[in-house]
Order: structure tokens, then sequence, then C-alpha cells
């Protein structure tokens, strides 16, 4: 990958918008998801992502700016990022493989809670509606989101130097894990592996949102398909 050349000049006013604006998206995903987990409804999750990316939005808008300007763009070469997302899935793969599963078995955690999609398991219409949601609010919007939005206000925020963009990687990545706490504590710790790999490629491939969306966007389709097919256990209640 490429050395970032992108990242956001930092300057008092900057710092502050930054603030300002991570605040409010950061509560925005909040209070959408945790009001829609208190009505207990199953789409908690994705109503949270669509509530914070309207919020990141607006608050492009009110900065001027644009979802372009934090990575969303046509790759130079589909076939060099069709490659980087094939290697970015390998790397979390290998990741969960090596540290995620050995850690988790020598602490005796439960497997991985993926009982909200029992309803998945043989039902290829559900299927077909889990599919479209891994692409859509999963894939793009939580690249979008997480990847694009926060590590760049977080970049902006905390500087260009090497210990600054190593802090913003870690943070958006425990951001991230946060989010999927519904999964235990597996589920937590695969998803922070997962945002570690995605934030460094982000910010040493130019801002470069596409090989993320694939690679997030494979990875959740291969899980899906797994339940589907019986191939993972649902765990859960």
């Amino acid at each position: 990958m490429a050395a970032n050349t992108s990242i956001p000049h930092q300057t008092p006013d900057s710092s502050r918008n930054a603030l300002v604006d991570l605040a409010i998206v950061i509560a925005s995903f909040m209070v959408v998801g945790v009001g829609a987990w208190s009505a207990h409804l199953s789409a908690a999750g994705t109503l949270a992502v669509i509530g914070a990316f309207a919020a990141a939005s607006w608050r492009l808008s009110v900065r001027g700016s644009s979802w372009r300007t934090i990575g969303v763009r046509r790759p130079d070469s589909w076939p060099k990022t069709v490659g980087w997302a094939v290697v970015l899935y390998g790397a979390t793969a290998l990741l969960v493989v090596g540290v995620v599963t050995p850690l988790s078995n020598a602490l005796h955690w439960p497997a991985m809670d993926l009982s909200r999609f029992s309803a998945l398991r043989g039902n290829a219409l559900a299927l077909a509606g889990w599919l479209v949601v891994a692409w859509t609010t999963a894939a793009f919007g939580e690249e979008l989101l997480f990847r694009g939005f926060l590590t760049t206000q977080l970049l902006t925020l905390l500087g260009t130097g090497w210990a600054a963009i190593g802090a913003a990687v870690v943070i958006q990545s425990a951001l991230f894990a946060i989010g999927h706490a519904y999964l235990g504590a597996r589920g937590v710790v695969t998803a922070g592996c997962v945002g570690l790999v995605y934030g460094t490629a982000y910010v040493c491939n130019r801002r470069n949102l596409t090989p993320l969306i694939l690679a997030h966007g494979l990875t959740d389709s291969l899980s899906l398909v797994a339940i589907y097919l019986g191939a993972s256990r649902l765990g859960g209640g």
C-alpha cells in the first residue's frame, strides 16, 4: 500500500470542529441504538448506523465537505482494489484464527452470540434480506462511518504524527468493537481486530474506502452463508 498523503491538516479551529462533529455523531449512534434496543427492535444496530450516518452527512455538509473527501471515490484500478480486498479479508481471517480464537478459548469465552440470525438458517429469503443489509448499512455504511468519518475527524483532532495516527486507528476500532457488543466477548474482540486492520489500511492507502467496503461485504456475506448452511453455531439464548 502506498503511504498516506492526505491526512487532514490540524488547526485550533479544525480541532474544535472535529471534536464537535465526533460528539454529535457518536451520540447519534448511541441514542438511536439504545432507543431501538429499548423498544426491542431487532434492527437496533442497523438503525444506529443509519442515524449516525445521517448525522455525519449533516456535519460534512455544514463544513462544506462531502463523503468523497474522506475516501468515497472511484478506484484507479479495479483489479488492484479487488486484490487488496481479498488481502484484507485474509489478514483479518488469520488474525481471528491466530489471536482471537486462542485467546477466547484460553479465557473460556462462550461461542459468538449469533442468536439474532436464528431465522436465517435454511431460509433463502432471509439470507437475501441479510445480504442486502450486509452490503448497505454494514459494508458501505459502517466503513464510511467508522473508517471514513470517525478516523478523519480523529486525525484532525489528534494531529498527523505517527502516535496520533495510531491513536486514531485504535479509538475507531474500539468504537467499532463496542458497536458489536450484541455478539458477545468473542464478537467484540473480532470486530476490534477487523477495525485495527481496516483502519491501518485506510490511513496507509490514501484513505481509500473502496477496498474496505469490498472486504467488509465479503466477510459478512460468507458469514451469513455459513449460518444459512448451518455451518456456524448460533449460540446465545
